[in-house]
């Protein structure tokens, strides 16, 4: 073994010598929460570095008030709009990391097709 590796060793005992591997722990922040998403409003940033994800949840909206004939005592609900796009959370990722987390959704997604 070289002394480039047996340093590396050394001074992190979480280096796998032979591959020159690293274990990564993940945790967990006090805000992480799981969500259902519809959909998502993306964009990118005017200096080109990021993507911007937003992710939403629809929802049927409720009507904002009804419309009664006092005569026959039918209603009619109404609303401005039907559907309500809640946005649930936003997300700001390097450009190279989003292309390579939607390399890994469409690997998924052809397993599953697969299976």
């Amino acid at each position: 073994m070289g002394e480039e590796n047996q340093a590396i060793s050394e001074e992190n005992p979480n280096t796998n010598e032979s591959e020159k591997l690293v274990k990564i722990r993940h945790t967990f922040s006090n805000y992480f929460r799981n969500i259902r998403a519809d959909g998502a409003i993306s964009n990118i940033t005017t200096n080109g570095e990021l993507v911007n994800l937003n992710f939403y949840c629809e929802k049927l909206k409720l009507p904002e008030f009804a419309e009664m004939n006092l005569e026959t005592g039918d209603e009619t609900l109404m609303s401005e709009y039907i559907i309500d796009r809640e946005i649930e959370v936003s997300v700001f990722m390097q450009r190279n990391e989003c292309i390579k987390l939607i390399s890994r959704v469409i690997d998924l997604m052809e397993i599953d097709e697969e299976e």
